[in-house]
């Protein structure tokens, strides 16, 4: 199957968001999420953070085969090793030149999933993990002070 039609039917499945907060924020303290987002923008935190999900990313490719793919450009890396995984990471997030910047993750196993890295979140997007991934990046996550929990519809 196309990568692209891979990644928009699962795109229609489920998702899970690993965040930097255990809850979706009330809309009620949006001016409280805004001063975050800013706190977060600046280069030192968005290093860290990118240093936390690279850290979910290269470890959980112990346990499964993973695909990144760059939708700007149709690239991607079959079988990433482990400093590809960091540097699409830090490409994503930290590069000055794409201020719009998404990174694909397809994670190959018994049932595939997606992972998105967004440059503007402070969250990944994981679409269609099966019990047994969700609960992986739930450890993973943690391991790194982050949560696992489902998106906001």
């Amino acid at each position: 199957m196309e990568i692209t039609n891979q990644i928009e039917e699962l795109l229609e499945e489920k998702a899970w968001v690993i965040d930097i907060l255990p809850l979706q924020v009330p809309a009620e303290r949006n001016r409280q999420y805004a001063m975050l987002e800013a706190y977060y923008a600046d280069e030192s935190k968005t290093e860290q953070f990118a240093g936390r999900l690279s850290s979910i990313l290269t470890k959980l490719y112990c346990y499964h085969d993973l695909l990144l793919y760059w939708p700007d450009d149709e690239s991607q890396i079959e079988e990433p090793k482990m400093t590809d995984i960091v540097a699409a990471v830090r490409w994503c997030l930290l590069s000055a030149e794409k201020r719009d910047a998404v990174l694909d993750i397809l994670v190959m196993g018994e049932k595939p999933a997606l992972i998105m890295l967004c440059r503007q979140d402070l969250y990944m997007s994981v679409y269609g993990p099966d019990e047994q991934l969700r609960q992986l990046l739930e450890r993973l996550a943690g391991a790194e002070g982050l949560f696992v929990r489902p998106a906001a519809l």
